[in-house]
């Protein structure tokens, strides 16, 4: 594995092994467990990754990015006036309500907000506290699609195919 980073003269240098992690701890670049980095990869400051995070050859990250970036970048959605649609698949309790796969005790009702009491909001966290939405195509439990409605502001993360938010609306069943 070859690492590049830019030193203060904007220079490039190679590093590898214990080299390496000096250099990453330096620059303040946290890589969370199972994170693989293809060759060519530059990382801006202060970048933290989260689990199982997997980026290909010649990959640059920079402090500059947005989370719409990131979004664009890994799950090819983009958002309508400042809100995104995402989806979930819950177990349907009767029309228009469902319950969480998770947690039971979590409702997602048609045409209502959801939220989240006390969010996770560190970005580096994956599956922390925070409602789960992604693409129809990313869950494997639960009886029922649901799409749901998400600010941009209410957006924690976006990591391993799926955002974490504080709060979403609940537009209704996918059939």
């Amino acid at each position: 594995m070859k690492i590049y980073l830019k030193n203060e003269k904007y220079q490039w240098r190679l590093y590898k092994g214990k080299e390496l992690e000096k250099r990453l701890k330096e620059n303040n670049v946290k890589l969370g467990d199972g994170v693989k980095l293809g060759d060519g990869v530059t990382l801006g400051d202060r970048v933290a990754l989260g689990d199982w995070v997997t980026l290909g050859d010649r990959v640059a990250l920079d402090k500059n990015y947005t989370i719409q970036d990131i979004i664009a970048g890994s799950l090819q959605q983009y958002p309508i006036n400042n809100k995104y649609i995402f989806y979930k698949k819950v177990n349907k309790i009767s029309k228009g309500l469902y319950k969480s796969c998770y947690d039971s005790n979590f409702i997602y009702k048609d045409k209502k907000i959801v939220k989240i009491k006390n969010p996770n909001m560190d970005k580096a966290i994956s599956c922390g506290e925070g409602i789960h939405l992604s693409t129809p195509f990313y869950w494997n439990q639960g009886n029922t699609l649901i799409a749901c409605e998400v600010k941009i502001e209410d957006i924690i993360t976006c990591l391993k195919g799926k955002i974490r938010c504080t709060k979403c609306k609940v537009i209704g069943e996918i059939k």
